[in-house]
């Protein structure tokens, strides 16, 4: 059922972009931002297929064969391509820095690449808070606060500020994941309940979103200021609706 949620998050995403339908800014704010929804089945699935038998070279070698490789197959020959033709004029610098950020000429659609390769090769730490879960909870804790306080950097560019942003939904997913059990019997017992709350808080946040949409991470540091990130907060809010759904 996860892989319904993870089709669910593709048409989201689909229509996040579709700019040209001229729909009201209020069904963008309602459909932005389902990386969220990713980002978090990612970690889920982390935890959830976790074997103590598996070696975190192993782990990080079937990954990279899954998500590294086909990457640079899709945007690297692109690239070379407008190399040379010489618009912009690219250096073997511009070029690998593009590759490594998932962002620049051409390329920005592919940020999520470089995010998602940061989150799995911090296997180490995840399999080490796997295995206490009491400290993945207090950690998730933290890193959900410091998202929540933290956007996106501009254009996507800069995958390490990405990872500090997303970590905490990461986590979040493994949390999920290894209280599956008793999140599958919540469910059962009160469908109703788990969905109609997540989605009136939803409800409630997105009118609000437009308020902080333009704001990105170096608005944050340079003018030094605090924001909640309301996007972020509500696709928090509808994770548990839609497993629920889902399932």
């Amino acid at each position: 059922y996860m892989n319904d949620f993870r089709g669910f998050a593709i048409i989201l995403v689909v229509l996040t972009h579709m700019h040209t339908l001229a729909l009201p800014e209020m069904f963008y704010y309602a459909v932005q931002n389902a990386s969220v929804f990713f980002i978090f089945i990612s970690g889920f699935f982390v935890r959830y297929l976790y074997r103590e038998t598996e070696t975190t070279m192993t782990f990080w070698r079937r990954k990279a064969l899954r998500i590294v490789v086909p990457y640079l197959a899709a945007c690297i020959p692109g690239l070379l391509l407008v190399w040379r033709h010489g618009t912009p004029p690219f250096s073997m610098k511009y070029l690998v820095g593009t590759i490594a950020t998932g962002a620049g000429h051409l390329n920005n659609a592919h940020w999520f690449a470089p995010l998602i390769t940061l989150m799995l090769a911090a296997y180490p730490l995840w399999r080490l808070l796997m295995q206490r879960p009491r400290m993945l909870a207090t950690a998730t804790a933290v890193a959900l606060a410091v998202g929540l306080l933290t956007f996106r950097p501009r254009w996507n560019g800069n995958p390490l500020f990405n990872f500090v942003h997303f970590a905490g939904v990461f986590m979040a997913g493994m949390l999920a994941a290894h209280h599956h059990d008793a999140l599958i019997s919540l469910f059962r017992r009160r469908f109703w309940a788990v969905v109609s709350a997540g989605v009136a808080l939803w409800a409630l946040t997105t009118p609000f979103i437009g308020r902080v949409w333009t704001l990105n991470i170096e608005d944050i540091l340079e003018r030094r200021m605090v924001a909640v990130n309301l996007p972020l907060l509500a696709k928090l809010w509808l994770i548990l609706p839609l497993m629920a759904v889902f399932h």
